[in-house]
């Protein structure tokens, strides 16, 4: 923020560290991160089995932005570039939850032409998020089965709430009469009853609980984790198997720290494609890294750990 200011070289510590983060988005990225855009464009260019075609159903699956708006255009323009159905977002839009963050939501419009979203909240998503992803015209999670053109999608909010965004320490519950047993419970319970293709959700650990459930028939797709971790296979109570892919932190984050500007570390988001006759899912990994570079996976079957495809 200080940069060709009499201020350039200050070092701030103390509340003001925590609230210069967020000023920091009135001073544009945009030299990086439209050469970020070229690449993608380039990357993508021809990748014709990333685009939705006939039956075949494409979307983004992304998460951990946490105010880094850069990475949000990049998730929104390949959508757009891949022709999708639709963005899945697991979570954690921003990082205080504050209104004035409100403007990612805008950038993923923006740049998906409108596509639809189905937001899962995450522990930093509060209310006033929530609340301002609903008057944007995205799907919030409702904890109900969902029908989108040839698949059925299940999208369920964390239960928690972060109060990092007032400069304090812990959770709240989302509702009080909801806790993490009660959710893993419901979103189970639903899950049984409805046979979604894909339950999203912000959280792995509470996701590996649903996903041992075996109700879903494809995968449960969730995140809260800075490392992209793929598809896992996950033991069922019935002693057979299901599928949980954990997604990694589309911001480039590392830690909770706030850090808005130019990513430091590699982002990393998913594009799937599903095909719902035979319900075979496939996935294809794309990784933003700090010198503006982007890489995108070869596309592989669902079932294929992410460290065999980042191999080759």
């Amino acid at each position: 923020m200080f940069a060709g200011t009499t201020l350039e070289g200050t070092d701030v510590n103390g509340l003001m560290s925590e609230v210069l983060p967020f000023l920091s988005i009135l001073r544009p990225k945009d030299t990086f991160y439209d050469t970020v855009s070229r690449n993608l464009e380039e990357a993508l260019a021809d990748r014709d089995d990333l685009r939705r075609h006939g039956e075949r159903m494409s979307f983004v699956l992304a998460e951990d932005f946490e105010d880094v708006n850069g990475m949000a255009r990049q998730v929104g323009l390949a959508a757009q570039l891949v022709d999708a159905d639709f963005l899945a977002i697991t979570g954690d839009l921003t990082f205080g939850g504050k209104p004035i963050e409100s403007y990612i939501i805008d950038t993923l419009n923006y740049y998906s032409k409108d596509r639809p979203v189905y937001f899962a909240p995450g522990l930093h998503d509060t209310e006033a998020i929530v609340q301002a992803a609903r008057s944007r015209g995205w799907h919030v999670a409702d904890g109900r089965t969902r029908t989108l053109g040839g698949l059925t999608l299940l999208a369920a909010a964390d239960p928690r709430i972060s109060l990092i965004g007032d400069f304090d320490v812990g959770d709240v519950l989302r509702d009080p009469d909801v806790d993490i047993d009660r959710f893993i419970a419901d979103t189970t319970d639903e899950a049984c009853a409805t046979r979604p293709d894909f339950v999203i959700l912000h959280d792995h650990l509470l996701g590996q609980e649903i996903a041992a459930s075996g109700c879903q028939r494809v995968a449960v797709l969730d995140g809260r984790s800075y490392e992209f971790l793929g598809p896992r296979r996950v033991a069922t109570s019935d002693g057979g198997h299901a599928y949980e892919l954990t997604n990694g932190s589309a911001g480039g984050h590392v830690s909770t720290e706030p850090d808005p500007g130019n990513i430091q570390h590699p982002a990393r988001f998913a594009i799937l494609t599903y095909t719902p006759t035979r319900q075979h899912a496939a996935y294809a990994v794309v990784t933003v890294f700090p010198d503006a570079s982007v890489t995108v996976s070869p596309k592989a079957s669902l079932h294929t750990p992410y460290a065999e495809i980042d191999a080759q």
